[in-house]
């Protein structure tokens, strides 16, 4: 059991990933080889322990991004990339990277596929409209990133904690949808 080998302040983002799971989800997961089994949660441990994400929501979306994609979605693997290897991945991999700084922000998690991409926002209450201010900055770069041409899907942190596995679903679709927006 993988689980124990988890550190203490991931295990509640992992039981409640667990948690989330839909009965879909458990039966297909459950009718694969255990070698699949096994490659699945270690993937989702992975992004847990080696993501660099700022908040347990974060880590939410993005293990679900991942555990999604490997059981849903047909074609090349999504791979986990960080900010600094981005520059020396080949052209035409399925990336998910966290924490990637793009002019004066950091988004929570791009993911890239055939030279398109799309970035995704993890609105916790504890950073995020608190205050009319925080708002207003969370606004701003939505426009500044859309004015370049990059489309940006802002989860709440309840959508997340509801329903982290629909989250994810609807990122990776609208992610093959937009396949034809370039880098």
């Amino acid at each position: 059991d993988l689980l124990p080998q988890l550190r203490s302040p991931l295990r509640p983002v992992y039981k409640l990933m667990s948690s989330k799971v839909s009965t879909e989800l458990s039966r297909r997961l459950l009718a694969t080889s255990k070698e699949t089994q096994e490659s699945v949660l270690e993937s989702t441990i992975d992004i847990l322990l080696a993501s660099g994400c700022e908040s347990p929501i974060e880590a939410l979306m993005g293990a679900a991004t991942l555990l999604y994609d490997q059981l849903f979605m047909g074609g090349p693997r999504l791979e986990i990339c960080s900010a600094a290897d981005f520059q020396n991945q080949e052209r035409g991999k399925r990336l998910l990277i966290s924490q990637m700084p793009v002019g004066n922000y950091r988004i929570d998690w791009v993911l890239v596929e055939r030279g398109g991409f799309i970035f995704i926002e993890c609105d916790g209450h504890d950073f995020h409209e608190r205050t009319k201010e925080q708002a207003a900055r969370d606004r701003s770069k939505d426009r500044d990133i859309q004015r370049n041409g990059v489309p940006i899907l802002r989860f709440t942190g309840s959508e997340i904690y509801r329903d982290p596995m629909y989250c994810a679903e609807q990122a990776l679709s609208f992610l093959d949808e937009r396949g034809q927006v370039r880098a």
